[in-house]
Parts: C-alpha cells; sequence; structure tokens
C-alpha cells in the first residue's frame, strides 16, 4: 500500500486567480498595441495630407511690402527680415522663390514694387486632395484663382504672371478678389474685380 497522498484541489484553485489575471493583462496589452498601431497609421497618414499656408504665407508678403513700401525681391529677403511662418532658409530653393512645405510646394515671383505672385501647389502621396492656388498681390488687393492640383512641372514652365487665358488653360478660375481698401483690414470685395493686368 502507498503512502502516497492526493495532492490537495486547493493549490490548483489558488493559481486559477493568477492564471486569469495574466489572460487579462495579455489581452489589454494587445488591444492597447493594436490600437497605438492604427493611431501611429493615422498620423503619418495626417502628415501626408496637403496643408495649404497659402494665405498665411500672403499675409507676411503683404505685412512686408507695407513695412517696407515694397515687396521683397525673394523669399530669402523675407524671411531674414521677418520670419514669422518660421520657414528654414535652407529650404528655399530656386533663387530662393520657392520652397516645399505641408505637403505643397509654394514659389513666389516679385514682379514690380507693388505687385507679386504666389503659387501653392500640393505635392505627395495626396496631392489629389488638396487644390491648386494662384494670387496676384496688389497695393490694392489680391487676386485669387483656384483649381486642381497641377505638377510643380507644369507651375515651373508658366511664366511668373500668367495672363487670364494662361490660366485658364491650366484649369484655373478665379476665386475671389480681396480688397485692401484699409491697411491691415483686407475685405472680400462683393462688386466685380478690377481685369488682371498680367503681362503675357
Amino acid at each position: 500500500m502507498s503512502d502516497r497522498q492526493p495532492r490537495p484541489a486547493s493549490n490548483a484553485m489558488s493559481r486559477l486567480p493568477f492564471t486569469v489575471f495574466l489572460f487579462g493583462f495579455s489581452l489589454i496589452f494587445l488591444a492597447g498595441s493594436l490600437a497605438y498601431a492604427e493611431w501611429r497609421d493615422y498620423r503619418r497618414h495626417e502628415r501626408l495630407r496637403p496643408v495649404s499656408r497659402h494665405d498665411a504665407l500672403a499675409k507676411s508678403l503683404r505685412e512686408y511690402a507695407r513695412r517696407y513700401g515694397h515687396f521683397p525681391q525673394t523669399l530669402t529677403e523675407l524671411i531674414e527680415r521677418s520670419n514669422s511662418l518660421g520657414i528654414p532658409p535652407e529650404r528655399l530653393i530656386a533663387e530662393g522663390n520657392a520652397f516645399v512645405g505641408d505637403g505643397c510646394f509654394y514659389r513666389y515671383a516679385c514682379i514690380d514694387a507693388k505687385t507679386a505672385t504666389l503659387w501653392s501647389v500640393p505635392v505627395g502621396p495626396r496631392a489629389a486632395e488638396g487644390s491648386t492656388i494662384f494670387r496676384v498681390l496688389r497695393e490694392n488687393g489680391d487676386d485669387i484663382w483656384k483649381g486642381a492640383p497641377l505638377s510643380i512641372e507644369e507651375i515651373t514652365r508658366t511664366v511668373p504672371n500668367p495672363a487670364e487665358e494662361q490660366l485658364a488653360w491650366l484649369g484655373l478660375g478665379r476665386a475671389r478678389f480681396i480688397r485692401n481698401d484699409k491697411p491691415g483690414s483686407p475685405q472680400t470685395a462683393n462688386s466685380k474685380p478690377q481685369p488682371n493686368q498680367t503681362k503675357r
């Protein structure tokens, strides 16, 4: 006859709460990891979305013109004197007249002391979600055209101050005219804007 005694059932039962806790913790960790991965992918996807700073850049250009009496010759000149947008100088290309930031390509041109033009074109994997914007900045106000996304090549092949016919050929339509009657308080005009006096 064996003297071996059966193991009490209480020992097995005492381990059950720990097993349940470990299983629950594993499920929570797995769910958290999946949620973090989805959030990370979402953030990565959002960073690719074009975020145009066209209006902010135009405002900086107009403030420069109001302060110094003329538009800057280049964007380099703008950021050297007032870099409120935080554009790193090393990111400027095309002789200091263009740069890429936040999923958009920007091209600036000083036509004369009182006239400048600004393009913004969405770039990258989500470029189709953005719009092409062209603006003519003048002393009395801004003419703005918008259209479907264009390529950087199409913009760089276009003269800095295209005529309305050229803009129409590129698929851009006049969006609005912002009147600048009072310094610091540009308003959207309800009346028909003046014809675009652009060079062909």
